[in-house]
Protein backbone atom coordinates (compact mmCIF):
# COMPACT_ATOMS: atom_id res chain seq x y z
CA UNK A 1 0.00 0.00 0.00
CA UNK A 2 1.36 3.54 -1.07
CA UNK A 3 2.19 6.08 1.65
CA UNK A 4 0.00 8.96 1.07
CA UNK A 5 1.07 11.06 3.49
CA UNK A 6 3.19 14.29 2.12
CA UNK A 7 6.79 14.51 3.06
CA UNK A 8 7.96 17.00 5.25
CA UNK A 9 9.29 18.79 2.44
CA UNK A 10 6.27 18.71 0.35
CA UNK A 11 4.45 20.16 3.28
CA UNK A 12 7.10 23.24 3.45
CA UNK A 13 7.17 23.84 -0.01
CA UNK A 14 3.32 24.05 -0.25
CA UNK A 15 2.98 26.57 3.24
CA UNK A 16 5.99 28.77 1.88
CA UNK A 17 4.21 29.01 -1.81
CA UNK A 18 2.52 30.99 -2.90
CA UNK A 19 2.65 33.67 -0.01
CA UNK A 20 6.62 33.71 0.43
CA UNK A 21 8.03 32.66 -2.64
CA UNK A 22 7.45 31.95 -6.44
CA UNK A 23 7.17 28.22 -7.26
CA UNK A 24 10.91 27.85 -7.89
CA UNK A 25 11.85 29.04 -4.25
CA UNK A 26 9.28 27.02 -2.65
CA UNK A 27 10.56 23.56 -4.11
CA UNK A 28 14.38 24.88 -3.36
CA UNK A 29 13.94 26.14 -0.33
CA UNK A 30 12.05 23.02 1.19
CA UNK A 31 14.03 20.29 -0.63
CA UNK A 32 17.50 22.03 -0.38
CA UNK A 33 18.09 21.55 3.75
CA UNK A 34 18.24 17.86 2.81
CA UNK A 35 21.41 18.21 0.69
CA UNK A 36 23.39 20.92 2.88
CA UNK A 37 21.65 23.96 2.58
CA UNK A 38 20.25 24.62 5.86
CA UNK A 39 19.52 28.20 5.78
CA UNK A 40 16.15 29.09 3.92
CA UNK A 41 17.46 32.17 2.75
CA UNK A 42 20.42 31.14 0.81
CA UNK A 43 17.88 28.67 -0.79
CA UNK A 44 14.77 31.21 -1.70
CA UNK A 45 18.05 33.69 -2.85
CA UNK A 46 19.57 31.18 -5.05
CA UNK A 47 16.15 30.74 -6.61
CA UNK A 48 14.78 33.82 -7.35
CA UNK A 49 15.59 34.32 -10.95
CA UNK A 50 13.75 30.56 -11.47
CA UNK A 51 10.45 32.09 -10.77
CA UNK A 52 7.73 33.25 -13.36
CA UNK A 53 8.92 31.04 -16.37
CA UNK A 54 12.57 32.59 -15.78
CA UNK A 55 12.69 35.87 -14.36
CA UNK A 56 9.33 36.71 -15.16
CA UNK A 57 9.72 35.80 -18.94
CA UNK A 58 7.24 33.32 -18.96
CA UNK A 59 9.12 30.20 -20.09
CA UNK A 60 9.82 27.41 -18.36
CA UNK A 61 7.72 26.41 -15.50
CA UNK A 62 9.60 27.42 -12.25
CA UNK A 63 8.19 24.06 -11.00
CA UNK A 64 10.90 22.24 -13.24
CA UNK A 65 13.84 24.21 -13.07
CA UNK A 66 13.40 23.64 -9.32
CA UNK A 67 13.05 20.26 -9.83
CA UNK A 68 16.07 20.64 -11.44
CA UNK A 69 17.90 22.28 -8.91
CA UNK A 70 17.07 19.62 -6.26
CA UNK A 71 18.15 17.10 -9.15
CA UNK A 72 21.62 18.97 -9.39
CA UNK A 73 21.78 19.07 -5.23
CA UNK A 74 20.85 15.19 -5.22
CA UNK A 75 22.88 13.55 -8.13
CA UNK A 76 25.13 16.32 -9.52
CA UNK A 77 28.76 16.47 -9.91
CA UNK A 78 31.34 19.76 -8.79
CA UNK A 79 33.66 19.00 -11.62
CA UNK A 80 33.40 19.83 -14.88
CA UNK A 81 32.28 17.41 -17.70
CA UNK A 82 31.25 18.10 -20.93
CA UNK A 83 29.34 14.94 -21.29
CA UNK A 84 25.58 15.35 -19.82
CA UNK A 85 25.42 14.86 -16.32
CA UNK A 86 23.79 11.48 -16.17
CA UNK A 87 21.23 10.95 -13.81
CA UNK A 88 20.15 14.46 -13.35
CA UNK A 89 19.16 15.32 -17.26
CA UNK A 90 17.72 11.72 -16.76
CA UNK A 91 15.69 12.52 -14.19
CA UNK A 92 14.99 16.32 -15.15
CA UNK A 93 13.88 15.16 -18.96
CA UNK A 94 11.56 12.22 -17.36
CA UNK A 95 10.04 15.25 -15.34
CA UNK A 96 9.41 17.48 -17.96
CA UNK A 97 7.77 14.76 -19.69
CA UNK A 98 5.23 13.58 -17.19
CA UNK A 99 4.90 17.38 -16.14
CA UNK A 100 3.59 18.06 -19.87
CA UNK A 101 1.64 14.95 -20.68
CA UNK A 102 -0.33 15.95 -17.55
CA UNK A 103 -0.47 19.60 -18.19
CA UNK A 104 -0.08 19.96 -21.63
CA UNK A 105 2.89 22.68 -21.38
CA UNK A 106 5.45 23.23 -19.79
CA UNK A 107 5.84 26.72 -20.50
CA UNK A 108 4.56 28.64 -17.88
CA UNK A 109 3.23 31.74 -20.08
CA UNK A 110 1.06 28.91 -21.42
CA UNK A 111 0.04 27.57 -18.15
CA UNK A 112 -0.87 30.69 -16.77
CA UNK A 113 -2.82 31.66 -20.38
CA UNK A 114 -0.75 34.66 -20.95
CA UNK A 115 0.53 32.87 -24.04
CA UNK A 116 -1.72 31.07 -26.31
CA UNK A 117 -1.12 27.31 -26.08
CA UNK A 118 -0.48 25.07 -28.85
CA UNK A 119 -3.27 24.08 -31.43
CA UNK A 120 -5.74 21.54 -30.01
CA UNK A 121 -4.44 21.82 -26.02
CA UNK A 122 -6.44 22.88 -24.02
CA UNK A 123 -4.89 24.41 -20.52
CA UNK A 124 -6.81 24.69 -17.16
CA UNK A 125 -8.58 28.16 -16.54
CA UNK A 126 -7.32 28.65 -13.30
CA UNK A 127 -3.87 29.77 -12.00
CA UNK A 128 -2.20 26.66 -11.19
CA UNK A 129 0.60 27.17 -9.97
CA UNK A 130 0.03 25.40 -6.16
CA UNK A 131 -1.07 22.22 -7.61
CA UNK A 132 2.21 22.36 -9.66
CA UNK A 133 4.44 22.76 -7.15
CA UNK A 134 2.84 19.85 -5.51
CA UNK A 135 3.23 17.79 -8.30
CA UNK A 136 6.82 18.64 -8.16
CA UNK A 137 6.99 17.72 -5.42
CA UNK A 138 5.29 14.41 -5.48
CA UNK A 139 8.38 13.52 -8.22
CA UNK A 140 10.70 14.38 -6.08
CA UNK A 141 10.05 12.37 -3.49
CA UNK A 142 9.59 9.36 -5.53
CA UNK A 143 13.32 10.01 -7.25
CA UNK A 144 15.25 11.26 -4.11
CA UNK A 145 16.55 9.36 -1.03
CA UNK A 146 14.19 9.07 1.96
CA UNK A 147 13.92 12.10 4.10
CA UNK A 148 15.51 11.33 7.45
CA UNK A 149 13.62 11.11 9.76
CA UNK A 150 12.44 14.10 11.94
CA UNK A 151 14.70 15.26 14.86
Amino acid sequence: MENTTPSRSKQRALEIHPSKANCAQAIVAAYAPRFGISDPDTALALSTGLGRGVAGMNEMCGTILGVSVILGLAFGTAEAKREAPGRVFELTKAFAKEFQARNGSIICGVLLGITPPPAGVAIPKKRPCHDLVAEACDFLDRVLPPEPAAE
